[in-house]
Parts: structure tokens; C-alpha cells; sequence
């Protein structure tokens, strides 16, 4: 008892020591923004990590300056290390604007880390580090340990930062190139107006819960990636490359994981020819909801991996779009669906509270795009504007539809009908958002 009391006591002075007051409202906004996304969330059990009460009031500023006069550290990094490790409040590191050529890694006993830049394209973390780049062990990096920047502590917070992998893309068919700009192995961690940038496994969704929030993420082949429980809110996916790509590769391997990507309002561009998604797990699950989608989508919108084993009739790989739209003369409305899986199922899949709930679906009144109403190819997808102060609170709750199969209602008089299963696995049927 008394070697914890004095424990506590020491991060304390260690704390205080550089503590330094926080006027700016904009931190305050972060803060608020993360606590309304935690209540969002709610409770969720997961093995790999001790339930803990969350942080909101930051008691630690570090500000970080490429002029050494200005600012407490050059380096990102040094930044992080000056944080105790089991710190009990929220540290809030301030990167200038610059470009930070370093690795960044915050390791997993050090929680409530929140770091703010300037701009996304201004404020740069950035490294080149390739899966088969050799160690300081003598052995290859791979994968994991390729990311610029290494996110293993929970409850963190990134906002007005950039995130890059400066590694080139690679040719067709080449191996070892894996090039990660951030990895994220941690729960309840939220990026708002950050930017990935990188080519071939760009962002690694790896562990937890996650929320993007007006990201914008670029890459060439399965550039969002892993088996993270994740909602994209109104971000921008662009792909670069002259070949053939895929946007995602979802990780979910067995039909109980409570994992999968939610990409809501989006806007999907790029060139050469991409798969929404790609089944990297036997289970894998992604779905897109009034989503743009550029031209550069096949026809059949998803991957198998090359196994036809999961394109299951039930519990297998699923994607499936919800009152998409597409460029071109392809353009299509309503719900499609391919690798696998029943039809109803899949509509009825969404990301509530952290959790893919069969019976909602994550669904806005309000899109990027702008806003088309009526049926048919193209034609966009009725709409009804909901005045909610919160805009994750109207989503949740306003738009919180009960699926049980055919047409419903909720409150404001929308109706929505979703794809029925006809005939067989392989034949949906699809219907359009309409208005009364």
C-alpha cells in the first residue's frame, strides 16, 4: 500500500514539474469532441486491454518547435518521452508546423497522449522505413514495424496533423514493400482532420476502437488495413496508382469478433482500378454507407483473397455499399453486395455504441456531395434535414434505423428499404432511401 502511495506521489512531482496552463479554447474543443465520441462508444469488453477511466482535463502542455527557442523539444519523439510512463491525466503535445523527419513510437504504458498540429499539410511527421528494410537486429522490419508513427497507448487523441510514409510505390507484384505511414494498436483512439499519406498499407487499422473524423488517406494497394473496430466519418480516401489496387483489407477472422470498417459519408477518388475491399480474414467485414465513389471502383466492388472459401453463405467475408453513389455510367443507388453472406444480414450490419449490432445502420441526413432526392440509377437518395446540436448524437440517435427486413420507418417520417434476398446468395434485389 505504501510503495503505491509513493509511486502515485512521484509521477505526480514528475508531472508538475513541466506543467505548464492551457488557454486554448481550440484544446478545450478536442477534448469535447473525444469525450461526446467516448459516450458514443460505450462500454466494450476486450481482453487485450485493463478497463480505465478516461481523461479529459489536460493537466501537461509540451510544445515542440523546429527552433529550439521556441519550443521544448525539436523532436516529436523527445516529446514523448518526457511523459511519465502511467500517467494519469491527459498530456497534450503541440507540434508546430514543419516537417518532422523521424520514427515515432508511444508505447502501451503510456496513456491520454493527445498530439495537435498546426494543419495537416503543415504540420508532417514523416519516415521511409519498408517492411523489408533490415533492423538494427539484423532482420527485416516487416509490416508492423514499418509505420512512421506507432500509436500502442490508449485514449489517444490526434488533430491538424499529417502522418507519411515517404517510401515510393511499389510495381506490381513486389514484395516487402509494405510501407506503413501510422499504426494504431490501441482502443479508443480519435483522429480529426489528420491526413495519411503513403502507398502500400498506408494506415494500419490494426487493434481497438478508432474514429476518423474529416481524415483524409491515400495510398495504392489495401492502404487501410487490419482488424480494428473502426468509423470513418466523413473522410476522403484517394487511391494513387496506375495499376490495380484495393482500398481495404479487413482482418476480421472468426464470424464472433466484433470488428469491421464503417465508412459514413465519404468520398472515394483516385485513378487506376480499385476493390473496395479485399477479404484478408475469413470473416473480414466493411462496409460503405453514402458514400461517393469515383470511377475508379470495378464492377464488383470486392476480392476474395484469392479464396473461395470466404464467400460464405452466412457469417462469411461481406462488404456491402448503403445508398452509394458512383461517377460514370456504372453509377449506382441503393445497396450492393458482393463476397458473400445474406443480403438482409448485411444491410442490417452497422457500427453502434463500438459495436457492429445486427438491427442498426449507421446512416446521416447530410452529405459532402450534395443532395439529390427521387429513385433510379444515379439519381442519389431522398433526404430529411434533422437540426441535432451534435452531429454524432443525430447520428446515433436520430437516425438509429430498426431492421427487421422490408420497409421502416423512423422518426421524421424517413423510410428505407433495404436489399431483399432473392432466388439465391448471388441475387439481391436493391431499394433506395425514399422521403414521405
Amino acid at each position: 500500500m505504501m510503495f503505491t502511495v509513493m509511486l502515485n506521489l512521484f509521477f505526480l512531482i514528475l508531472f508538475f514539474k513541466n506543467t505548464k496552463p492551457l488557454e486554448s479554447n481550440e484544446l478545450v474543443t478536442i477534448e469535447e469532441e473525444h469525450q461526446n465520441w467516448v459516450k458514443l462508444m460505450g462500454s466494450f469488453n476486450r481482453s487485450f486491454f485493463q478497463k480505465a477511466d478516461n481523461k479529459f482535463e489536460p493537466c501537461l502542455a509540451i510544445k515542440v518547435h523546429k527552433n529550439p527557442n521556441l519550443g521544448d523539444f525539436v523532436s516529436v519523439q523527445k516529446a514523448i518521452n518526457s511523459i511519465p510512463l502511467g500517467n494519469r491525466c491527459r498530456a497534450v503535445i503541440l507540434v508546430s508546423k514543419g516537417i518532422y523527419r523521424e520514427k515515432v513510437n508511444i508505447p502501451v504504458n503510456m496513456a491520454y497522449v493527445t498530439l495537435v498540429g498546426e494543419g495537416a499539410d503543415k504540420t508532417i511527421i514523416e519516415w521511409d522505413d519498408t517492411a523489408d528494410r533490415i533492423g538494427k537486429d539484423g532482420k527485416p522490419l516487416g509490416t508492423y514495424a514499418s509505420a512512421t508513427v506507432a500509436v500502442n497507448s490508449p485514449y489517444f487523441i490526434a488533430k491538424k496533423i499529417g502522418f507519411k510514409n515517404k517510401a515510393p510505390s511499389p510495381p506490381s507484384g513486389a514484395e516487402g514493400k509494405q510501407a506503413v505511414a501510422l499504426r494504431i494498436t490501441a482502443d479508443m483512439a480519435a483522429f480529426i482532420h489528420c491526413n495519411f499519406i503513403g502507398a502500400q498499407d498506408t494506415l494500419y487499422d490494426h487493434i481497438g476502437r478508432h474514429y476518423f473524423k474529416c481524415c483524409y488517406i491515400q495510398g495504392s494497394v489495401d492502404f487501410i488495413f487490419g482488424n480494428g473496430l473502426s468509423y470513418y466519418n466523413s473522410c476522403h480516401l484517394h487511391a494513387k496508382t496506375d495499376s490495380i489496387g484495393a482500398l481495404t483489407a479487413q482482418k476480421r477472422e472468426s464470424p464472433l469478433e466484433k470488428t469491421g470498417f464503417s465508412f459514413v459519408n465519404c468520398k472515394v477518388t483516385g485513378s487506376g482500378v480499385h476493390y473496395l475491399g479485399r477479404a484478408w480474414g475469413t470473416f473480414s467485414r466493411v462496409v460503405f454507407a453514402y458514400t461517393y465513389m469515383d470511377k475508379i471502383i470495378t464492377s464488383g466492388g470486392w476480392c476474395n483473397w484469392g479464396d473461395k472459401s470466404r464467400e460464405k453463405e452466412r457469417d462469411g467475408s461481406k462488404g456491402h455499399e448503403c445508398g452509394t453513389r458512383k461517377s460514370g455510367p456504372d453509377a449506382v443507388v441503393g445497396l450492393g453486395f458482393s463476397s458473400g453472406g445474406d443480403a438482409l444480414e448485411a444491410g442490417r450490419e452497422g457500427v453502434t455504441r463500438g459495436m457492429w449490432q445486427f438491427g442498426e445502420v449507421p446512416i446521416s441526413t447530410q452529405h459532402d456531395m450534395g443532395t439529390n432526392t427521387g429513385t433510379g440509377s444515379g439519381s442519389g437518395y431522398g433526404m430529411e434535414k434533422v437540426d441535432t446540436a451534435n452531429e454524432e448524437e443525430r447520428w446515433h440517435i436520430q437516425l438509429k434505423l430498426k431492421l427487421r427486413g422490408g420497409e421502416r420507418e423512423r422518426e421524421g417520417g424517413v423510410k428505407l428499404t433495404f436489399a431483399k434476398q432473392v432466388e439465391s446468395r448471388s441475387k439481391i434485389e436493391a431499394r433506395t432511401l425514399v422521403a414521405n
